[in-house]
């Protein structure tokens, strides 16, 4: 299972649509920014930066920070959305 843990931000939504997009079942976590949820001690044990998006998998029981990896990892999960290889795959990271 996947837990995601983020807010309405620009890298969080990119996140979140790709799990839509990628029909991957996941539990969406709000970590409210304005009110500095992510400064709080639980949250930093998932990311010590204090950012979101915050993608957890809890059967490997690891997390990824950043949206890119986050973005690569979900394709590559998949095999979907990212090319194996060559040019149509430097476009996608363009």
């Amino acid at each position: 299972m996947l837990d995601v843990y983020a807010f309405a931000t620009p890298n969080s939504v990119k996140v979140t649509i790709a799990l839509e997009e990628l029909d991957l079942p996941y539990t969406l976590h709000g970590v409210n920014v304005r009110t500095a949820e992510q400064k709080t001690p639980e949250f930093l044990a998932l990311n010590p930066n204090g950012k979101v998006p915050v993608l957890v998998e809890t059967e490997q029981a690891y997390s990824l920070t950043e949206s890119a990896a986050i973005l690569v990892f979900l394709a590559e999960k998949t095999g979907r959305l990212l090319p194996a290889q060559g040019e149509a795959r430097a476009h996608v990271f363009e």
